[in-house]
């Protein structure tokens, strides 16, 4: 009985009896968008008070993603953490001390840590700090980890890749930010560098029209 339904199913196909189109679900992609899935991760931004790493912040909060901020303390950080749901961490995103405080802070608080939005500057303490966490606690993890640089210029992404971020797979990539662009196009670019659609990809530049 099924391979005869089937059979005239085929067959009303054929003669144009059934319509070949599908109704998108409510809520669904809508046309000229692309969806890629975004699970929750733990993010730091480095001194993510000021524009475009505000955004940035922003966007992975949008994402349900847990985000602290390192910076120095003021109106706009006790906003983050009171009214908007972040993890305001003061201290002087210039400098070294602060940022590892800032990794243990993390890590304790959220059992560890995925993303690091971070100037070039502090990239080879990034990757350090990174590394020296992965080391200390080899949790298996299928997404490894993403450095993602915010500079005002081309950089020689070489000099921040080791060996030892490909073993945990964790992927370093910059955004350059120049001209009078808009900061949600910065951070639409390092959400998609996070995503797992992204996968492996590293060592990439993409030069974006906000300054930096």
């Amino acid at each position: 009985m099924a391979d005869n339904y089937l059979e005239r199913k085929m067959e009303d196909l054929k003669n144009g009896r059934l319509s070949q189109g599908y109704s998108r679900p409510a809520g669904g992609p809508k046309k000229g968008y692309i969806r890629f899935p975004m699970p929750s991760r733990r993010v730091l931004v480095i001194g993510g008070t000021i524009e475009p790493a505000l955004s940035v912040a922003r966007a992975f909060l949008k994402s349900d993603c847990k985000v602290a901020v390192l910076d120095k303390g003021g109106a706009i950080g006790d906003n983050l953490a009171s009214n908007e749901g972040m993890r305001f961490i003061a201290g002087n995103p210039n400098d070294v001390e602060s940022i590892c405080k800032a990794f243990e802070n993390i890590i304790s608080a959220w059992r560890g840590i995925d993303i690091v939005i971070t100037p070039y500057k502090y990239a080879l303490l990034v990757r350090k700090l990174f590394t020296a966490y992965k080391e200390a606690y080899k949790i298996p993890s299928d997404y490894g980890g993403r450095i993602i640089i915010l500079s005002s210029e081309s950089i020689p992404l070489e000099k921040v890749d080791s060996e030892q971020l490909k073993e945990w797979r964790i992927t370093v990539n910059n955004i350059v930010c120049t001209g009078n662009g808009e900061a949600e196009s910065v951070a639409s670019i390092a959400l998609f560098l996070s995503s797992t659609v992204c996968g492996d990809v590293s060592l990439s530049t993409i030069l974006t029209h906000h300054p930096l």
